[in-house]
C-alpha cells in the first residue's frame, strides 16, 4: 500500500479504500455514514455499495472526514438501528498521556503492542495513525447481528479498561462510533491519517483472510478479553442474588410515577430477579441477562410489525403500544444513557408521522423512571427495593400485543409457557440426535423386526423352541411376541398351529 503525503492530495481514496474493506463487504445491504465536522458540519448516510464513490468526492476536503464502524439497516446511526457489527476498536488519545507526547506514530505502536502483550489482549487487525493518537481495530471474521451488542459492549469497555494508561477514550466504546478515514487528515495536526501496522500471524481465535488481514471469530475473541465466560456469569449472578436477599439496599424512599400512558402498566421489577434461590426455572427457559433480553424483545417487536405488514408505521390506534413498549426495551438495552434520542429514531419507524411532542407524551413516563435509575434511585415494590424501569413478563407482552398464535411460532422471545417448552423439546432432541442417540423408532425397530421374523417362522410350521433358536432369543420373548400380535389381532387370521414333529 502506498501514503500520499502530498499535502495537495487531502484523501488518498485506494488508501481509504483498502482499510474501510476490511471490515465492510460492498455487497451486503444495508447503511454507513460519513461524518465531517467543522462550519460545514455534515453527515451522509449511504449504501454500502456507494463507499468507493463516497470516499473519491471527499478528495478534495481540507479537513477531517470520519466514518461509522458498523451497519445499520436504516439511514443514520442511531444504535437502535444497527443490523451488524463488524469489529470491535478502541480510539487512543495519547496526546493526553504525558510520556507519549510527541511522539511517532511508530512510537506509539510498539507502545500499544507492549501493553496489550502485557494484558493478555490479542493483536489488532490493524492499527490506524490518526493524527495525534492511534484507532486499534480488531476485524471480525465475520459480522455479528445487532443482538449481540451486550457481549461486544462489555468487549469494548474491557478493552478499555486495560488500555487506559496509553489514553483509551471510553467516550468513543459506542455501536454509533465515527473513526477517522485513513487518507483524510487531521485538522488539528495536519497529519495525514494512515495504516501504520497490520497483524501477520493469527492468534488463538483468529485467522488469515485470503486478502492476508487476520479476523477473529466474535465467541473466541469475546472468551479471551472477558474475565469469565457466560456460564461464569450465570454463576455469578446466583450467587449475587443470593447476596441481595439477604442484606436490605438501605432505606430509600419509594416513588412512583403519574405520566404512564393509559394502557395498563407492569409493575416495576428488578434489573435482575431476586426470587429465592431454590426457584425452579422453567424448563424451556435459557438464561438471559436483561440487556440480552431487551434487545431481543426489541427485535420481536419489529418482526411483529413486519409479520403484519406494518412496514410503513404501525396504524392508529396500535402505535402508543408500540412506541411505549419499544422504549421500555430500550431503556433496559444499555442506551440509557441517551435514550431520548434512541427513541425518537425508533419511534420513527412504528408511527413516522407523530411529532416530538407525541412521542415524548407517549413515553414520558419510561424517561422518568430511566433517569430516576440512572440516578441511583429505587422503588419499593412488594417489600422489595427495585430498579423503577418498567419491566414485562411475556404473558403480559403477548396479551398488550395481541399476539396470535401463528404469529407466536415466527417471534424468538415473546412467546407464552407452552411455546417455550415445545421449543426445548425440540433443542433437546436435536441435541440427542447429534449426540448420536437413537429416535424411540430406531430404539424399537430391532424388536419389530425379530416380531415380524418369529411370525414368519410360526407360519412357516415351526415351533416356538425352533423360532427362539433360529433368531437367537428366549423362548419366553418368542411367547411374547405371539401373544401381543394375537392379542393386537383379536384373535382373528391366527395362522395354524403346527405340532412339532
Amino acid at each position: 500500500m502506498v501514503f500520499r503525503y502530498n499535502s495537495h492530495t487531502r484523501l488518498a481514496d485506494d488508501d481509504a479504500l483498502d482499510e474501510v474493506l476490511a471490515y465492510h463487504d460492498l455487497t451486503r445491504t444495508g447503511f454507513v455514514s460519513m461524518f465531517t465536522p467543522g462550519q460545514a458540519r455534515t453527515q451522509q448516510s449511504f449504501r454500502l455499495a456507494e463507499l468507493p464513490t463516497r470516499l473519491l468526492l471527499q478528495r478534495e476536503l481540507n479537513g477531517d472526514v470520519y466514518l461509522t464502524q458498523n451497519e445499520f439497516f436504516r439511514p443514520g446511526r442511531k444504535v437502535v438501528h444497527c443490523t451488524r457489527l463488524t469489529s470491535f476498536y478502541l480510539d487512543l488519545d495519547t496526546y493526553n498521556v504525558g510520556r507519549l507526547q510527541g511522539r511517532a506514530p511508530e512510537f506509539l505502536t510498539e507502545a500499544a503492542l507492549r501493553q496489550l502483550d502485557d494484558q493478555g489482549l490479542p493483536e489488532p487487525s490493524q492499527i490506524i495513525f490518526s493524527g495525534r493518537g492511534l484507532q486499534l481495530k480488531w476485524v471480525l471474521e465475520r459480522p455479528v447481528p445487532a443482538g449481540a451488542l451486550p457481549r461486544w459492549t462489555a468487549v469494548q469497555r474491557k478493552l478499555c479498561e486495560r488500555m487506559t494508561v496509553l489514553g483509551a477514550d471510553a467516550k468513543a466504546l459506542d455501536a454509533s462510533r465515527v473513526l477517522r478515514v485513513v487518507g483524510s487528515v487531521h485538522s488539528k495536526s495536519g497529519e495525514l491519517i494512515r495504516m501504520v501496522h497490520r497483524a501477520k500471524v493469527p492468534a488463538t481465535g483468529a485467522s488469515m483472510r485470503a486478502d492476508g488481514l487476520i479476523v477473529y471469530q466474535f465467541d473466541e475473541f469475546v472468551n479471551t478479553v472477558l474475565p469469565f465466560t457466560r456460564l461464569d456469569l450465570a454463576n455469578q449472578r446466583e450467587a449475587r442474588l443470593e447476596s441481595q436477599a439477604a442484606n436490605d439496599p438501605g432505606p430509600l424512599k419509594a416513588t412512583g410515577s403519574s405520566c404512564a400512558p393509559p394502557s395498563a402498566l407492569a409493575a416495576p421489577c428488578p434489573v435482575e430477579s431476586s426470587a429465592p434461590k431454590n426457584e425452579v426455572r422453567h424448563p424451556g427457559a435459557r438464561a438471559l441477562n436483561s440487556t440480552k433480553l431487551a434487545w431481543d424483545r426489541l427485535a420481536d417487536l419489529r418482526l411483529l410489525a413486519e409479520i403484519r405488514g406494518w412496514g410503513g408505521g404501525v396504524p392508529p390506534g396500535k402505535r402508543d403500544e408500540f412506541v411505549f413498549l419499544g422504549a421500555c426495551f430500550l431503556a433496559q438495552s444499555g442506551v440509557a444513557d441517551r435514550l431520548w434520542i434512541e427513541t425518537v429514531a425508533l419511534a420513527r419507524e412504528f408511527a413516522p408521522t407523530w411529532s416530538l411532542k407525541e412521542i415524548q407524551s407517549c413515553v414520558l413516563s419510561v424517561l422518568s423512571r430511566t433517569q430516576k435509575a440512572l440516578d441511583g434511585g429505587k422503588d419499593l415494590y412488594a417489600g422489595v427495593w427495585t430498579d423503577p424501569r418498567y419491566k414485562f413478563g411475556n404473558k403480559v407482552l403477548l396479551e398488550r400485543l395481541e399476539v396470535t398464535p401463528s404469529e407466536e411460532l415466527e417471534l424468538k422471545c415473546i412467546i407464552s409457557k407452552e411455546e417455550a417448552r415445545c421449543r426445548d423439546r425440540k433443542r433437546k432432541e436435536a441435541q440427542r440426535r447429534a449426540d448420536g442417540a437413537l429416535t424411540r423408532e430406531e430404539y424399537l425397530r430391532p424388536g419389530h423386526d425379530r416380531c415380524a421374523a418369529a411370525l414368519r417362522l410360526r407360519r412357516a410350521g415351526k415351533a416356538p423352541a425352533e423360532i427362539a433358536a433360529l433368531l437367537g432369543i428366549s423362548k419366553s420373548s418368542v411367547s411374547r411376541y405371539f401373544k401381543r400380535t394375537d392379542r393386537n389381532l383379536g384373535g382373528e387370521h391366527r395362522p395354524q398351529e403346527v405340532d412339532p414333529p
